[in-house]
């Protein structure tokens, strides 16, 4: 089955709901960059770095930057590519997070937090909207953090229901108190 962002790209709210759980998670956790990986990584990538305060770098893809660049190969199931990021958009000691569409394989994500530790960068994590979990991608990033916002949009919801239901109660036994009152 063939997997994609396109429909929640064309529902704003969606949309709007997936970014905000990845600033959710990342507003205080001191992240100074937030690396997005071409092109889906684009997308994703400036609305958070802009919520939570952290520049936005781009990872493209060979000779699409100017100037100097940091270069790192990467093998595919379907062959080899490479991602670029410029000669000093990181500072060593920089906080970063790498932000892609997917998690497949895992050697997008790797490539990425190589360049970023390359360049001194500590990566925290990497957040991903989708995660392919028959293709294992997670197990090839040496135990770095992953979050998708399916998993995390699930845990979500339930905190909103919970809220919701306790709120409910809460409004409730208010009801019935005030009933008590002018029955006394």
């Amino acid at each position: 089955m063939f997997q994609d962002i396109t429909t929640l790209l064309l529902d704003p709210k969606v949309f709007k709901d997936t970014i905000d759980l990845f600033v959710e998670r990342y507003k205080s956790k001191n992240i100074s960059v937030v690396a997005g990986v071409e092109a889906r990584g684009f997308i994703f990538g400036p609305p958070i770095a802009l919520a939570i305060g952290a520049k936005f770098v781009p990872l493209r893809k060979p000779k699409k930057l100017p100037g100097k660049v940091f270069r790192q190969e990467y093998d595919l199931e379907y062959g080899s590519d490479c991602l670029e990021m410029h000669v000093g958009a990181v500072a060593p000691g920089e906080r970063a997070l790498v932000v892609d569409d997917l998690i497949a394989t895992g050697g997008t994500l790797c490539a990425a937090m190589d360049l970023l530790e390359r360049a001194g960068a500590e990566v925290l994590e990497c957040a991903c909207v989708i995660e392919i979990p028959a293709l294992k991608g997670r197990e090839r990033l040496n135990g770095k953090p992953t979050v998708d916002s399916a998993y995390e949009s699930r845990k979500f919801m339930v905190k909103r229901l919970l809220i919701e239901y306790i709120s409910s109660i809460f409004l409730l036994y208010l009801s019935m108190m005030r009933r008590s009152l002018v029955l006394c």
